[in-house]
C-alpha cells in the first residue's frame, strides 16, 4: 500500500475504545491518515445556550451532543480554509474508495459518502429526473460483511455524485469550507424543522442534526451531493444516540 495521501477526521467518544479499535480494523489498511477527535459527551451539553439549542426542542442530551460534535468539525473546516473528510466511528470504507474520497474533496459542496441504509434517499438524476431510493440493510447483519466490504470487495467503477434533497445520517461526508459555513448558519440553534419525505406528500418534524441538514438542503440554502452507490457503510443498529437501535456492538 502506498503511504497515506488523504486525511480523515473521525468523531469518537473517548470512552468508546471498542469502536475506535473496530474502526481501525476496518479502515486501517486504506490510504487515509486517520485523525481522532473527541465527541461531545451528553453531560457536557448546555441546554441554556440559545446560540446552540432552542428552548422548545425535545431532543435528548445525547442527540444534542452528536450535533455539537459535528459542529466542531464544521468550525474546524471553516477555520482551516480547506475541505475536510469527516467520519463517525461506525463508518466502514469500501476497499479501493480513495479515488472517490479525493473526488469528493474537490467539490465545492457537501458530499455524502454513505448514509443510514434503513432510510430513504432522494437523488436528482440527469434531465431533472428524481429517484426515491431505499437501500435496505439486511446484508449488514451477515457475519463478516464489513470486513469483506473494507478489505476484499471487488473493484467497481467510481460512483456517480448526484444532488440529494433527502438523506439521513452523517456517517461519512466531505465538506468544503463554504458549505461548512452555510451549515453552521442554517443548522444552529437546533430547532424543530419540517422535513419533506416526498412520497405521498408526507413530511416530518425533526430537531436532530441530520434533520436540520435535510431542511437546509430542501430550502436550497445548502447544496449536497451523494455517492451512488455509497462507498461507506455502517451498522445502523449500532447507535450511541438511540438505545432502542443499540442491538449491535
Amino acid at each position: 500500500m502506498v503511504g497515506p495521501v488523504l486525511t480523515g477526521h473521525v468523531i469518537n467518544l473517548r470512552r468508546r475504545t471498542d469502536r475506535k479499535a473496530r474502526f481501525l480494523g476496518w479502515n486501517g489498511g486504506h490510504g487515509v491518515e486517520w485523525v481522532w477527535h473527541d465527541a461531545v459527551e451528553p453531560d457536557q451539553v448546555d441546554r441554556a445556550d440559545r446560540a446552540l439549542v432552542s428552548p422548545d426542542i425535545d431532543a435528548s442530551d445525547a442527540e444534542i451532543a452528536a450535533a455539537l460534535s459535528h459542529r466542531r468539525q464544521w468550525l474546524a473546516c471553516v477555520d482551516s480554509g480547506r475541505p475536510r473528510l469527516i467520519f463517525e466511528d461506525d463508518a466502514c470504507l469500501r476497499q479501493g474508495a480513495e479515488t472517490t474520497l479525493a473526488a469528493a474533496l474537490a467539490q465545492t459542496d457537501m458530499v455524502f459518502l454513505g448514509c443510514n441504509a434503513d432510510a430513504a434517499v432522494v437523488l436528482e438524476l440527469p434531465d431533472r429526473l428524481f429517484a426515491h431510493v431505499t437501500y435496505g440493510n439486511t446484508a449488514h447483519g451477515q457475519p463478516g460483511y464489513f470486513d469483506h466490504f473494507a478489505h476484499q470487495a471487488p473493484p467497481v467503477p467510481p460512483p456517480h455524485l448526484h444532488r440529494t434533497y433527502l438523506i439521513w445520517g452523517l456517517l461519512a461526508y466531505a465538506l468544503a469550507p463554504a458549505a461548512a459555513a452555510k451549515l453552521l448558519a442554517e443548522c444552529f440553534p437546533l430547532r424543530r424543522q419540517t422535513v419533506a419525505l416526498f412520497q405521498h406528500g408526507r413530511s416530518m418534524q425533526s430537531c436532530a442534526v441530520d434533520g436540520m441538514v435535510n431542511a437546509a438542503l430542501q430550502r436550497g440554502s445548502v447544496r449536497a451531493l451523494a455517492c451512488f452507490p455509497p462507498v461507506v457503510a455502517g451498522p445502523n443498529a449500532d447507535s450511541d444516540l438511540n438505545p432502542h437501535k443499540n442491538e449491535g456492538g
